[in-house]
């Protein structure tokens, strides 16, 4: 198949040739007001990361303003920092100066980011330490709306990075006409995971394929069944007992040559697609089971990853059809589906996770035909084209933070949108370890 792999795990090359920055929109508010208006001589904070296979992410978990003098302190309670300073000019080998007066050691991991003020307002560069070695920052994301980006092609980089020039090839004139050239410019660079390739999930990697995205990854472990040929977009009565991950990924490769497809037979529990949500842009989960839910948003939290949940219903209530779907997307500091709506058996859920094979299942167990009355095709593509709509108006700045939709069908049938709350629970279990990365859930393979 042209432009589609298989995945199978992969020993991850521990001779880390670059190094990422990402942190959320919170994080790099700080920044920006400590580069205006300093409220102490740097700020500094923990760190997690994600071990790729060229190289390492390092991920910003939260930030204080400090003094100079209590750098020792948090050199001695933690190992991963990011600590920033303000230069004019910007010279990264002053910080480097700065944490060895403080007591930085060989075994710490330290990112440091130099803010240039004053005549060198508007540039920043940054260096990887680790082991006492030094090399330097490749790029800094910010996972917020308009998903800003910089690469440090030199010693220094200026801010904000340049509109993109140039037209876009005439395939691409209308999505990117209607995007904007900048956002549909961000928008090719992506990586986007679908979890769940069903009926919903389907619909969502032709969508994403059609957009103009550079990379789809399909993560699912079941096979086509009958019951699949009503709603799943594309399929054949000859597709029946074939994986669904390959039949999505043979039918989006055929409508792009430049589009790179990877199909995961497997389920999101096992580890070894861990390291495809690790890497990716943007986590879409369409599935209908809170344990596999629940541990996408828990990744999604670690990783500091967008993340868009997209449930659809059709029930039968005392004779009367109810239909509904949430579609929920997510940043990094804003919540996850554990706290922003939550999950109907999230402890069911984290027992299913955690119970070794072949364990007695928790709580009653229903066919999908007790749990709802079926399934439609106009459903699942409303909310799937309502949540990639949120994304795109996320990148290009027009979405300002977490956002939770709800549609619900009124008994004469007319369709209502609700804007439900999504204030993050502080003492959520979830949240509290966002962007530990691998110091929790390890290489993932």
């Amino acid at each position: 198949m042209n432009g589609v792999s298989m995945s199978s795990p992969t020993r991850l090359n521990q001779d880390f040739a670059s190094h990422r920055l990402v942190m959320a929109e919170d994080e790099w508010r700080q920044v920006v007001q400590f580069a205006v208006r300093p409220t102490g001589d740097v700020i500094i904070g923990p760190t997690g990361v994600h071990r790729g296979p060229i190289g390492d992410c390092v991920l910003v978990r939260r930030l204080e303003s400090v003094r100079i003098e209590q750098l020792r302190e948090w050199l001695l309670r933690w190992r991963d920092l990011i600590i920033i300073s303000r230069q004019d000019p910007v010279a990264p080998q002053l910080l480097t100066e700065l944490i060895c007066n403080a007591g930085a050691t060989h075994r710490h991991r330290l990112t440091l980011l130099s803010l240039g003020h004053g005549s060198s307002a508007g540039t920043l560069a940054g260096r990887r330490w680790l082991g006492g070695a030094q090399s330097r920052l490749e790029s800094l994301s910010i996972v917020a709306p308009g998903m800003p980006s910089w690469s440090f092609t030199e010693s220094t980089e200026e801010l904000p990075a340049s509109d993109v020039e140039g037209n876009p090839p005439e395939r691409w004139s209308r999505t990117s006409g209607a995007m904007g050239r900048k956002a549909w410019s961000r928008l090719q660079t992506q990586t986007v995971v679908i979890v769940g390739c069903g009926r919903s999930g389907s619909a969502a990697a032709q969508m994403v394929a059609l957009l103009g995205v550079r990379k789809i990854v399909l993560v699912d472990h079941d096979r086509v069944e009958q019951g699949n040929l009503d709603a799943m977009l594309g399929l054949s009565e000859s597709d029946v007992g074939r994986y669904k991950v390959e039949v999505i990924a043979e039918q989006i490769a055929r409508s792009r040559s430049d589009l790179a497809v990877t199909a995961v037979r497997t389920c999101v529990e096992n580890r070894a697609a861990w390291r495809h949500l690790k890497e990716s842009d943007l986590i879409i989960s369409t599935v209908d089971r809170d344990a596999p839910r629940w541990l996408v948003s828990r990744l999604a939290t670690l990783y500091l990853k967008s993340h868009l949940d997209i449930g659809t219903a059709i029930l039968e209530e005392n004779g009367e059809r109810i239909m509904g779907a949430d579609i929920r997307l997510l940043l990094p500091g804003g919540g996850c589906l554990n706290c922003v709506g939550g999950l109907r058996h999230s402890a069911d859920a984290l027992y299913a996770l955690r119970a070794p094979e072949r364990a007695l299942q928790r709580g009653q167990h229903s066919e999908w035909h007790e749990q709802r009355a079926g399934s439609l095709v106009t459903v699942n593509a409303m909310a799937i084209g309502c949540g990639l709509q949120l994304w795109l108006d996320l990148l290009s700045g027009r979405l300002s933070g977490s956002t939770w939709l709800r549609f619900e069908w009124t008994a004469d049938g007319h369709p209502v949108t609700r804007v439900m709350e999504t204030t993050p629970d502080a003492g959520c279990l979830v949240c509290v370890d966002h962007g530990l990365g691998d110091h929790v859930a390890g290489d993932g393979n």
